[in-house]
């Protein structure tokens, strides 16, 4: 690690060659983070030094090491992996840009909340040989996709998915209390971010675990006018995709309010530690610099 650490304290990235048996094998670039002290040539840049024109620090790296292990369960459990970790970096004094969590339990309401059956037949046409109840829940619906086969379970997961996306959905629960909390929340991080665009992502309690980062699974969504709990029931209803709810079990999630930032250069980035030596190597796949959090 202590070379690590040494490699980090002077970043210098360089070019790493796609391998030539391979040449297709990642879309990623590929840079590695190595020691600016050696005697080699210069490393050729491709990215320039954006820093500055985004979320600056003034603490050197070292300063801003974190000893950290994945035991925070009760928090994990209550604002998810991607909001724990937000959390974390905000205690040890990590810029990140504003953000304000819709926690497991306020989202546990939405789903216990009541509404006529009859709203369901749109997106479920099966619903009455099922359900014989004048109303529902999701979380009552929860445990009848359990016990059905597994292509019924695919076809519920994907009508229940449209069913909290729609209107019809947000119409039963705009009302309700965690609507108004979340509309409270949205203010409150309006006033700290002085108007700016906000993004609503997810943070799944099972979300960004070591060796299980989930990526790419659930929706995130830059909110633009209207109502925030709309842009957030179409967070929430990417949580009932059928590829993420294995066996039919929809898995608890939070969702994160977030301001987004100026940026000059969007993407994707991973890290990860080498195998062979002390470096670092860093993968990115450019995209669009819209917005960034």
């Amino acid at each position: 690690m202590e070379g690590v650490k040494s490699s980090l304290q002077s970043l210098a990235f360089v070019n790493s060659a796609r391998s030539e048996s391979n040449p297709a094998a990642s879309t990623f670039g590929r840079r590695s983070v190595t020691d600016a002290g050696d005697n080699s040539p210069p490393p050729k840049r491709f990215m320039r030094d954006n820093s500055n024109k985004t979320v600056p620090s003034d603490s050197p790296l070292s300063a801003r090491d974190i000893e950290y292990s994945d035991n925070h369960t009760d928090t994990r459990a209550l604002i998810g992996g991607k909001g724990m970790f937000l959390s974390v970096m905000q205690q040890a004094n990590i810029p990140v840009p504003p953000f304000k969590v819709i926690d497991t339990l306020m989202i546990a309401k939405l789903e216990q909340h009541l509404f006529p059956s009859a709203c369901l037949v749109p997106f479920l046409p099966d619903i009455i040989q099922k359900w014989s109840g004048e109303s529902c829940s999701l979380k009552q619906l929860h445990t009848i996709i359990t016990e059905l086969p597994h292509q019924q379970q695919s076809e519920w997961l994907k009508g229940l998915s449209r069913f909290i996306a729609s209107e019809d959905f947000y119409q039963q629960v705009k009302n309700t209390r965690v609507a108004v909390e979340i509309g409270e929340r949205y203010h409150t991080l309006q006033q700290q971010s002085k108007g700016a665009a906000c993004i609503i992502r997810s943070s799944g309690v099972e979300e960004d675990c070591f060796g299980d980062a989930q990526a790419g699974r659930f929706d995130s969504r830059v909110h633009g006018d209207g109502d925030i709990l709309k842009t957030c029931l179409q967070v929430l209803s990417s949580a009932y995709r059928p590829q993420v709810c294995p066996s039919g079990r929809v898995k608890p999630i939070a969702l994160i309010m977030q301001q987004c930032i100026r940026c000059q250069l969007g993407g994707v980035v991973i890290s990860h530690s080498s195998l062979h030596d002390d470096t670092i190597q860093v993968e990115y796949a450019p995209g669009q610099p819209r917005g960034a959090v």
